[in-house]
């Protein structure tokens, strides 16, 4: 079961596939930079290697079936994180709702799992209580996250609450389109 988790720290070495060639450019630059005047190497320091370049994400399949998350000034979609969340978290999920409002102009409801009754049109912000979101942190260490779309709803999640917050972070900045009259992610976005 591939996860298609992302780093999201530099102590992470480890890296979806899809990143590995942004890595080993990054790679050789950073040895190129470890090398003292004399021409000897330095011992190469792996906590420098960062995977914070904008993420490809696989594209849609021919026949993938789209969800509208935002079309035209409205959405059906609501975020939803867990009532027993830190205020790091609840705090997250309102960043999205902010970013939905400032790069798409639209209003999107935010609410807490066990207040608001669940629907097809979600974003699940971490583990909640939607059969969505059960298994969501299976394989993610501290520092890893992975944003996936299950069922029509889109699944943010986190190995730690520090990673979520970074998953969401990422999502807001660079999945969210900014100025578009629609916002659409396929049934196989990884």
């Amino acid at each position: 079961n591939d996860t298609g988790s992302k780093s999201s720290d530099t102590e992470k070495n480890t890296v979806a596939p899809d990143t590995e060639s942004n890595i080993a450019d990054s790679n050789s630059q950073t040895s190129a930079e470890n090398t003292t005047q004399s021409g000897q190497s330095k011992p190469y320091n792996t906590e420098k290697i960062t995977t914070t370049q904008k993420q490809e994400h696989e594209p849609p399949a021919p026949n993938a079936k789209q969800y509208v998350l935002a079309e035209n000034g409205n959405t059906n979609y609501i975020i939803i994180y867990s009532s027993g969340a830190s205020e790091d978290i609840a705090s997250s999920a309102l960043s999205i709702k902010g970013a939905f409002n400032r790069k798409l102009g639209v209003s999107i409801r935010v609410g807490k799992d066990k207040q608001v009754q669940a629907t097809a049109n979600e974003i699940l912000v971490g583990v909640t209580n939607r059969y969505s979101s059960s298994d969501i942190g299976a394989g993610l260490t501290y520092f890893d996250y992975n944003i996936f779309v299950k069922d029509g709803c889109v699944i943010i999640a986190g190995g730690s609450d520090r990673a979520l917050m970074d998953a969401v972070r990422y999502f807001a900045d660079n999945i969210i389109p900014s100025g578009s009259s629609a916002f659409l992610i396929s049934e196989n976005f990884r």
